[in-house]
């Protein structure tokens, strides 16, 4: 061997275990920063969670307080004359905001006091400034609620928080139809051709898509659940709920009476003492569609399910979803040291809780009281804890999600102008090609005795379908 060629090979050697260790260190700082991004958004969500309760539990004990009120004859007031139904609309409406501070606070006890600028927190600022500067989408209604309602957003998503609400439930959302459904997308990106034989699906392999309208935006009332973090709260009256039919003309039915003192802590006696009828001036809170059986939204023999779900808490309801968007530090890159990559984490909490059957019947969904909020006795809580569930398998209202490449592309792209960089913009122009449809069509033609069914209704790429491909 030549005199050189030890040291030469030496330093290859050496170049070669600095690049190991170099890799080694980058994947130890990786899964340590992942690891506590996750425990801070589950910390997060949790956080959110248990507010969520808090505040279902209080308008709850509201909405107890005014039928007790009502039944006893009695004005359901505040120390000012005002109704209190409004406050109850308020709580609903401006509550879950407060959530997000919770769930930032939970973040900074994992040590993410802040975040950072992000596609995400810009699109929660644009729709602010929607509310605002458009009065014929969002007008401005009693005391300025839309205004007192971007005031409130603003504050909880000043600044650089590091947990987002990863879903918002947008009031005038501004995109529909196919352009707006993130599961079409899905199947384009899978090729997962299979879907276009279920239902109505292959109709859509027909449309022109440049001939699609830009989608309607029309004035909205004022919600009643916050766009963030939404208790799924419905207000109305008596006769238009489920316990309309407890009426009887001259009197409520023993059911009715039942749940009334089981609820209130009033006697029998006590309704003689006002001839208390379903009135169409009251107005009373109850669980909306969202409340409805949580194991019909997904299938269960494909997501990795442990144990099994008590009917008492077979309840979707309201969801807290959160995201995290950070960075996990570097040493080494192709383009030198010192940098870093971003990394988006996610988590969903839902508060969880159950009543007392009528007559002893044990405990029961919280909505087996005719949807009406309400604990099982006077002073109860309904809602006692709050755990972390999968992603996504607690349905939501219409809304965006507000994964910065999702929001983007539904909220500043169209379907005349899908000319932005995101993934989904680049499937929309690949869909838009008539060669390209025409190539699924032959696809279907040739294979579509292989897409087999399998399980149940689950999610667009998982459980519908069993692809061929």
């Amino acid at each position: 061997m030549r005199r050189g060629q030890v040291a030469l090979y030496l330093v290859m050697v050496l170049v070669a275990i600095a690049v190991m260790m170099f890799a080694n260190v980058n994947m130890f700082l990786a899964v340590r920063a992942k690891n506590r991004m996750m425990n801070a958004v589950d910390e997060a969500a949790i956080a959110a969670a248990k507010y969520q309760g808090e505040l279902l539990n209080e308008i709850g004990r509201m909405n107890v307080e005014h039928l007790r009120a009502a039944v006893l004859g009695e004005p359901w007031t505040d120390g000012s004359g005002e109704d209190k139904t409004a406050a109850m609309r308020r709580l609903a409406l401006f509550g879950p905001v407060e959530g997000v501070l919770r769930a930032n606070d939970a973040a900074a006890a994992w040590g993410y006091p802040e975040g950072g600028p992000s596609d995400a927190l810009n699109g929660f600022h644009d729709h602010i400034s929607e509310i605002r500067n458009n009065p014929e989408f969002y007008p401005p209604g009693e005391d300025n609620v839309w205004g007192a309602y971007a005031d409130a957003l603003a504050r909880a998503l000043g600044g650089n928080p590091a947990v987002l609400p990863a879903y918002m439930e947008i009031v005038n959302p501004g995109a529909t139809g196919l352009f707006a459904q993130r599961s079409f997308y899905d199947v384009l990106s899978a090729k997962a051709w299979c879907w276009f034989t279920v239902g109505n699906n292959a109709a859509l392999l027909d449309l022109d898509p440049t001939a699609m309208q830009p989608p309607e935006i029309n004035p909205v009332e004022v919600p009643e659940n916050s766009e963030v973090f939404s208790l799924h709260l419905t207000f109305g009256g008596w006769m238009d709920s489920e316990w309309a039919e407890e009426w009887r003309g001259d009197g409520f039915s023993a059911k009715w009476t039942n749940f009334v003192c089981q609820v209130t802590g009033l006697a029998p006696e006590d309704f003689a003492k006002n001839s208390y009828a379903a009135s169409e001036t009251e107005t009373w809170a109850f669980y909306d569609g969202n409340w409805k059986t949580w194991s019909t939204t997904f299938n269960p023999d494909n997501l990795p399910l442990a144990g099994h779900l008590k009917p008492e808490y077979d309840v979707a309801g309201c969801v807290a979803a959160c995201m995290m968007i950070g960075y996990i530090p570097q040493i080494a890159e192709e383009d030198g040291f010192d940098q870093s990559k971003r990394m988006l984490v996610t988590a969903d909490a839902k508060p969880f809780g159950t009543v007392e059957g009528l007559e002893g019947g044990g405990r029961v969904p919280v909505t087996d009281y005719g949807r009406f909020v309400a604990a099982s006795r006077p002073g109860e809580r309904i809602f006692t804890e709050a755990q972390l569930v999968l992603v996504g398998t607690v349905p939501r209202s219409p809304g965006v999600s507000m994964e910065p490449n999702w929001y983007n592309h539904v909220k500043k792209h169209s379907p005349q102008h899908p000319d932005g960089s995101c993934s989904y913009c680049k499937l929309w122009r690949e869909w838009s090609q008539e060669s390209f449809r025409r190539s699924i069509r032959s696809w279907l033609e040739a294979n579509k005795g292989s897409c087999r069914p399998k399980g149940g209704p689950g999610p667009v790429m998982k459980g519908g379908y069993e692809y061929a491909h």
